[in-house]
């Protein structure tokens, strides 16, 4: 595990960072290839998502301070310091909806069919980015005796064997995306496959927190951390949302989209 990636002329590069810019990068790539795969117009898709990554950014990033204010409190320089990690994801996910909505409304672009060419994108940014997790030494497990714990070198959770938790959320990741793509061309109600990620990662995330063993920012409802609670929110967003998009006729994203119709 390496945190600093590279070293020259007394700057340093931190592997948490690359990876968090390639997650971003190749999470959009993904994203505008499936809008182009639905005929949609790739210039204003690619608008939305950056305006979203910016978001998500800021979102995450206020939810982590937020969330450990008893440290930036005292050390408010570091509040800009992204570089050594401090994202709060489900902070990203808000942040990004909200732009998402937003940009998909201003462009006329039915909020479902984008919501759809996100997920696939979202996860392999999650991926990358959990991997970037593992190598800074942070969101570490709980000690565990299974065979597949892992001991970091560094940082508050060093020389104990603890479960991987960086590694099991890219796998669920993982799971989701491949599910995301095998289905994305498929008749499917638009904006199915956002619930069915909402519905996933919702309940993994919630389970792999019980097995974190890192600073979870206290209990604020009936025990559950931050992130299990908004996890529990996310699940109810996806059966709200599911209820509505069962009253969408089924499309079939297969199809090229219909000619307009000529001018008699």
């Amino acid at each position: 595990m390496y945190p600093v990636l590279l070293r020259f002329q007394g700057n340093e590069i931190h592997t948490y960072g690359v990876m968090l810019a390639l997650g971003f990068i190749l999470g959009v790539h993904v994203a505008t290839r499936q809008a182009e795969q639905l005929g949609l117009d790739v210039v204003q898709v690619t608008n939305v998502l950056l305006a979203c990554l910016a978001t998500s950014i800021v979102g995450a990033r206020t939810t982590y301070v937020l969330v450990n204010w008893h440290h930036f409190g005292a050390h408010p320089i570091e509040i800009l310091q992204l570089q050594r990690g401090g994202l709060v994801y489900y902070g990203g996910l808000i942040g990004g909806t909200l732009a998402g909505v937003l940009g998909a409304l201003y462009y006329r672009i039915p909020v479902g069919v984008f919501a759809d060419i996100v997920p696939a994108g979202l996860c392999t940014g999650q991926i990358l980015g959990r991997i970037g997790c593992l190598t800074n030494g942070c969101c570490y497990g709980a000690p565990t005796a299974l065979p597949w714990a892992i001991r970091l070198a560094y940082g508050p959770g060093a020389l104990v064997a603890r479960h991987p938790t960086p590694i099991y959320e890219a796998l669920l990741c993982a799971t989701i995306m491949t599910v995301s793509i095998r289905f994305f061309l498929r008749p499917h109600r638009p904006g199915m496959l956002m619930v069915g990620y909402l519905y996933a990662y919702g309940a993994g995330r919630f389970a792999i927190e019980l097995l974190r063993g890192d600073e979870r920012g206290g209990d604020y409802l009936l025990g559950l951390s931050v992130s299990q609670c908004i996890s529990v929110g996310t699940l109810l967003v996806a059966v709200v949302w599911h209820a509505l998009a069962r009253r969408q006729p089924i499309a079939d994203p297969g199809q090229p989209p219909p000619e307009p119709a000529a001018l008699e």
